[in-house]
């Protein structure tokens, strides 16, 4: 089952304190061995009961996670798209001689391709 292992240390140096955590969780949902030999002594059909549940739980993690990668990449697209359309009429209108917007429509396509690639960068890290 859930469990949380805290870890604090507390190193001093120079009447300065550092203090470091880390902090462990299995979000497992099958128990440790010794439990699960505890849960086949009471009742057999249990183990099997939560064998059942850990195997969809993982699947559903993996199309969870299979899902947010393929909007991520969507979305990567889109941003891409908008700012490519951004960009193409900033040169439009650079051609016909309307400088201002031009300008105005290259700095906003230029700031949504470094803001889309970024936050995609951000988006895999995690």
């Amino acid at each position: 089952m859930a469990k949380q292992q805290h870890q604090i240390r507390e190193a001093a140096n120079q009447n300065q304190y550092a203090v470091e955590r880390h902090i462990t969780i299995d979000d497992n949902l099958l128990p440790c061995a010794d439990e699960l030999a505890k849960f086949n002594e009471i009742k057999p059909a249990i183990v099997d009961w939560l064998m059942q549940r850990a195997e969809k739980e993982q699947d559903a993690r993996i199309k969870f996670n299979f899902e947010s990668l393929t909007l991520a990449k969507h979305s990567l697209w889109i941003a891409f798209s908008i700012a490519f359309i951004a960009m193409t009429t900033a040169i439009v209108f650079a051609l016909i001689g309307k400088e201002i917007a031009g300008a105005a429509f290259s700095v906003i396509s230029v700031i949504m391709y470094v803001q889309a690639f970024l936050r995609f960068g951000r988006n895999q890290k995690q």
